[in-house]
């Protein structure tokens, strides 16, 4: 990205910078690498900064792919909040020599600093990323403070967007998230019929190992159900803080034998297109992705219903929701699901046809284009013809 020379209005891309926290692989992660590089470079100049460090080799998947299509990348190296302040400097002086006409952070931490590193006087407009509805009072208290010094928060399902209305009381569009399909259909092609070589069905949910994700509660809540049932298994993908407790809970409610923890996987759609019911046990969310990959690999789910979820299964809901929390409703809707193969399949087809109405990487790519383009012309446009956001 280069400074300007010329305004918006004139035949010059539109500059992009795309702040986020870090650049491991992860839902929000993905989703701006994906946007970064499908966004059209005849209208858009799109560069990325990382308030963290490079990624370890192995974990660094997102910015090679930034990287190879010619996307800038820079990172801060701030890995402690002890060093905040200084990237915060950094920020501050990387924005004010490239100027972009749009500045979009990504996650807590990033909106947080680039709201301190673009202070009040600013000719970029600022735009914050909530991806989740933020839990802590504290943190609760800090997004809506620095949110209010943005000039438009972008939401990823219309639960969040009344979270930002009435918790962080501030204006909000929403911009569903999507996905690439591609993978999950040569996946899919290439694979059907090899889900049961074992002799077991699987379930699998994926997703960072945090209390976050509710995975020491689906453990509690399917303990009954696996142990009394031969034909059935669990796959737990991902890694995170809770990755020891976990398996110690595991190996205390006798399930060690019926539930497998994968680890961080790059094969993710290969893993969902071998399972036959995919589990979500979120506490809160904002859109997961995670869902979304699932129904794109034509599987069945039983989700909790937090943030972004009957958005996400629209009509499907009824069959595949259970109240955030309630075990005995859970369990219910697994156990419907795990004696009905044909309504397995119903579903899992049904789930593949609302992504591809409604969250491609396409569409999702064509909705930040058009705000983008908007605000570096003025809010007030985008405000009076927002995205499609179903």
């Amino acid at each position: 990205m280069t400074p300007a020379k010329s305004s918006p209005h004139a035949s010059t891309r539109i500059r992009v910078a795309l702040v986020i926290t870090e650049l491991e692989v992860g839902g929000a992660e993905r989703c701006l690498a994906n946007l970064a590089t499908r966004l059209d470079r005849t209208r858009f100049d799109v560069a990325v900064i990382s308030l963290a460090s490079r990624p370890a080799p192995g974990r660094d998947v997102l910015v090679r792919q930034l990287e190879e299509e010619g996307i800038g990348v820079t990172f801060l190296n701030c890995d402690s909040k002890w060093r905040l302040p200084i990237a915060v400097r950094r920020l501050s002086r990387l924005l004010s020599a490239a100027s972009p006409h749009v500045v979009h952070s990504f996650l807590f931490h990033a909106n947080v600093a680039s709201s301190m590193a673009m202070g009040r006087r600013r000719k970029s407009k600022l735009i914050h990323g909530l991806r989740v509805a933020e839990q802590g009072s504290w943190r609760r208290w800090l997004q809506s403070h620095y949110a209010k010094k943005a000039d438009l928060t972008l939401v990823v399902s219309r639960k969040l967007k009344q979270f930002a209305r009435d918790v962080l009381q501030v204006r909000s569009l929403v911009t569903p998230n999507g996905i690439d399909l591609v993978e999950f259909d040569e996946q899919t092609t290439q694979d059907i019929g090899m889900k049961q070589v074992d002799g077991r069905k699987r379930m699998i949910a994926v997703g960072r190992l945090d209390p976050q994700k509710g995975f020491d509660w689906l453990l509690d809540t399917l303990r009954d159900f696996l142990l009394g049932s031969d034909d059935w298994e669990l796959q737990i993908v991902g890694a995170g803080p809770q990755e020891n407790a976990l398996k110690d809970q595991a190996r205390k409610l006798h399930l060690i034998d019926r539930v497998q923890f994968l680890g961080r996987r790059a094969d993710v759609p290969q893993l969902l297109s071998d399972a036959d019911l995919f589990l979500l046990s979120s506490r809160w969310e904002g859109m997961p992705n995670a869902l979304i990959e699932a129904m794109a690999a034509r599987l069945p789910v039983v989700a909790t219903d937090v943030e972004g979820v009957a958005q996400l299964l629209g009509p499907l809901h009824a069959a595949q929701l259970s109240p955030a929390g309630d075990a005995e409703e859970f369990v219910n809707r697994v156990s419907v699901l795990a004696a009905d193969a044909t309504l397995r399949v119903e579903l899992g087809e049904a789930n593949r046809a609302r992504v591809e109405s409604h969250f491609t990487l396409d569409k999702m790519v064509k909705r930040h284009a058009k705000v983008y383009r908007c605000a570096a012309r003025s809010l007030d446009s985008v405000l009076a013809s927002p995205p499609e956001n179903r």
